[in-house]
C-alpha cells in the first residue's frame, strides 16, 4: 500500500539528494534516478518538489520511461479539500 501525501509534504523534496516529482497526482522519488535521466539532471531539478505533469506529457516519453516510473512510484498526491461557496 502506498501512502497519500499532501503537496506540503512533497514540496520540501526539491534537492539533488532528495527529489520528488508529481505526475498525474502520483508521487515519484527521482533521487537515485537523477543522474541517469536522459534529459539531464536540470530537467528534474527544475520540477523537483512540484507537479511535472505538463513537462512529462509535452516531451512524449517512451514506454521504457513509463516502466522506469513504476519503479520510482512512492505514493499518491492528496489534494486539499476545497470549500465551494453556496
Amino acid at each position: 500500500m502506498f501512502p497519500d501525501m499532501t503537496p506540503s509534504e512533497v514540496v520540501s523534496h526539491n534537492r539533488k539528494d532528495d527529489l520528488y516529482v508529481v505526475i498525474n497526482d502520483q508521487v515519484y522519488d527521482c533521487t537515485d534516478f537523477l543522474h541517469r535521466h536522459p534529459g539531464g539532471e536540470a530537467v528534474l531539478l527544475d520540477v523537483g518538489g512540484g507537479d511535472a505533469t505538463d513537462a512529462f506529457v509535452n516531451v512524449g516519453h517512451s514506454q521504457e520511461a513509463r516502466d522506469v516510473m513504476r519503479q520510482l512510484f512512492i505514493g499518491h498526491l492528496r489534494r486539499q479539500a476545497r470549500i465551494v461557496p453556496g
